[in-house]
């Protein structure tokens, strides 16, 4: 009986800190509020045309305390995030006079017990990339659509 209560007190308090550590990262605008399978999902991002590069520059200005591990190809126009234990990508899908668009997708990440134990520090790289594409152009829009993954 005393195992089970000591079981439940450790699962409040490991709840009780993520919710904390959650919060704060909203607080600080590190994340936003997403749906719990946000990583299943890609991000479709249309906007003006503009110049990579200066994207690039964008995204370094940005906190990148929570995934630092990032590289780009200019001639792609394509960026991976390889956190290791988690990668994504963006990459330019199409292109015309009027409008480009982008897609972000995760492409791999690790789950233990059927949970993402990575999803705040995934949370805050796609929101660095929602930042840096409003900052490229406020009227971008986005939306939303599950990928299938084998």
């Amino acid at each position: 009986m005393a195992g089970i209560i000591i079981g439940v007190i450790v699962l409040a308090i490991v709840i009780g800190i993520s919710l904390y550590k959650k919060n704060k990262l909203k607080e600080e605008g590190a994340i936003i509020d997403r749906k719990g399978d946000f990583y299943r999902q890609k991000e479709i991002f249309t906007l003006k045309p503009f110049d990579f590069v200066k994207f690039i520059d964008t995204l370094h200005t940005l906190d990148w305390k929570r995934a630092s591990n990032w590289g780009y190809s200019e001639s792609k126009k394509l960026i991976i995030f390889d956190m290791g234990v988690w990668k994504a990508q963006l990459c330019l899908v199409e292109e015309t006079g009027n409008h480009v668009t982008y897609e972000f997708k995760f492409t791999s990440w690790e789950e233990r017990n059927g949970n993402n134990i990575y999803a705040l520090q995934m949370n805050a790289t796609l929101t660095n990339v929602e930042k840096a594409f409003l900052m490229t152009d406020p009227e971008t829009t986005v939306r939303s659509e599950y990928v299938k993954y084998k």
